[in-house]
C-alpha cells in the first residue's frame, strides 16, 4: 500500500468531521432567517451540525435514518477501509441521543437501531411510497420506438445490476425465457453495478438480442411511460445478512397495477401477499424465479388480477400523501412535547 493511499485513509475521518464547522455556520444562518418550529435532518456519516444547532436553540429535532445507515456505510462503502468505525458509531449514537424522534423506512431498520441503540419509543416507521402520474407517451408509440412488438409480453426491470439485485439470476432467466417464449421481450431500465457491462455485452451477441432492450436512464417524471408497457415487473433480490430496504421500485410497480415477481425479504414480505397482489419466488431454489415468470407469461388473467390488487393496496395506504401525513403527525407530536418542556 502506497504512502498517499495510507494518508488519504488516515485523513478521511478528520476531514469529514471538520465539514461540520462549515455546515454549522451555513445552517445557523438558515435557522436565524427561518426560525423553524421543528427541524428535520437526514442522518449522514459524521454529520452532527444540525443536531448541535437544534440543541443550542431549543428547536425540536427530527432525524431521518432512511436505512440501517451504520451497517450500510461499513458494509458497502468501506472498501478502502477509510471509515473509522468508532467515530462513525459515536456520531450516529449522538444524533439519536439528541433527536426527539427518529423515522426510518422499514421495520427491519427499526429493529436494527433498537438492538443497537435502544430508545424504542423514539423510532417510528414511515415506509416509501408511490404516486401515479399521467402517462404522456402512448404505450403503442413507446413500444414502436423501442422496437418491441405490440403483441409481445414485456418483462421489465428497473435498477442497477448490483449483486443484491441478483444479476446472475436476471442473466440466467433472460436467456432461458427468451429461448422458450417467442412472444416475450425484456426491458431493462437502469445503469451501474458490477455486472452491467458484461450483461449488455453478452446479450448483444445472442440471436435474441433484439428482444432484450436496455435503457440507461429515464427521468423520474417519465418513468410511468415505461412501467406502463410492463406486463410483468421484476424485483429480484439475493438473501442478505440484513435486508433493511424499502424498495421504491416495488411501490411504483404496484402503483401502476403491474404483476410483481420478487423475493420475500424484509418489508417486501409485509407489503406483498403471495398470489394475492404479487408472486414470491424462492431465491435459494434454482429455477424458481424462471418458473414464476413463466407462469405469468402463460396466464394473463393472473397478471391482471395481481396487478389490480397491487394498485388497490398502494392507492389505499401507500401514496406519498399518506406518508406526508404520517410525518406531519410525528412533527406535531414533537412540537407539542417541546412546548411542554421548553425552557
Amino acid at each position: 500500500m502506497t504512502g498517499p493511499v495510507i494518508l488519504k485513509r488516515m485523513l478521511f475521518t478528520p476531514k469529514e468531521i471538520l465539514k461540520n464547522i462549515t455546515e454549522y455556520r451555513r445552517e445557523a444562518k438558515a435557522i436565524k432567517r427561518i426560525r423553524p418550529d421543528v427541524v428535520i435532518a437526514r442522518l449522514d456519516a459524521y454529520k452532527i451540525s444540525t443536531a448541535l444547532l437544534c440543541r443550542r436553540h431549543h428547536i425540536p429535532f427530527v432525524l431521518e435514518a432512511d436505512g440501517a445507515m451504520s451497517f450500510e456505510w461499513l458494509e458497502f462503502h468501506n472498501q478502502e477501509r477509510k471509515l473509522n468505525r468508532f467515530c462513525l458509531m459515536a456520531f450516529e449514537r449522538y444524533n439519536f441521543h439528541l433527536a426527539q424522534k427518529i423515522f426510518v423506512q422499514s421495520n427491519v431498520t427499526r429493529d436494527y437501531y433498537i438492538q443497537l441503540l435502544g430508545r424504542q419509543e423514539k423510532i417510528a416507521v414511515i415506509t416509501n411510497a408511490a404516486d401515479v402520474r399521467a402517462v404522456t407517451v402512448p404505450a403503442t408509440r413507446l413500444r414502436q420506438d423501442l422496437g418491441i412488438p405490440q403483441t409481445s409480453v414485456v418483462c421489465g426491470f428497473m435498477g442497477s445490476f448490483h449483486y443484491w439485485h441478483d444479476a446472475a439470476a436476471l442473466r440466467r432467466i433472460t436467456e432461458n425465457l427468451l429461448l422458450n417464449h417467442a412472444e416475450l421481450c425484456f426491458l431493462f431500465i437502469g445503469q451501474g453495478g458490477v455486472s452491467a457491462d458484461s450483461i449488455r455485452k453478452e446479450f448483444s451477441q445472442r440471436p435474441w438480442s433484439h428482444r432484450a432492450v436496455f435503457i440507461d436512464h429515464v427521468p423520474h417524471d417519465q418513468i410511468q411511460n415505461y412501467i406502463n408497457i410492463f406486463d410483468i415487473a421484476l424485483a429480484p433480490y439475493m438473501r442478505q445478512r440484513l435486508f433493511y430496504y424499502s424498495p421504491v421500485k416495488i411501490f411504483e410497480y404496484m402503483a401502476y397495477g403491474k404483476a410483481v415477481v420478487t423475493a420475500p425479504f424484509g418489508q417486501v414480505e409485509e407489503l406483498i401477499q403471495d398470489r394475492e397482489n404479487g408472486l414470491f419466488y424462492n431465491p435459494d431454489q434454482e429455477g424458481d424465479l424462471e418458473t414464476k415468470v413463466t407462469e405469468l407469461v402463460l396466464k394473463p388473467d393472473l397478471r391482471f388480477r395481481l396487478g389490480a390488487k397491487a394498485k388497490e393496496l398502494i392507492a389505499g395506504a401507500h401514496t406519498w400523501s399518506h406518508k406526508a401525513k404520517q410525518l406531519e403527525t410525528l412533527c406535531w407530536e414533537v412540537c407539542r412535547n417541546a412546548n411542554q418542556t421548553k425552557p
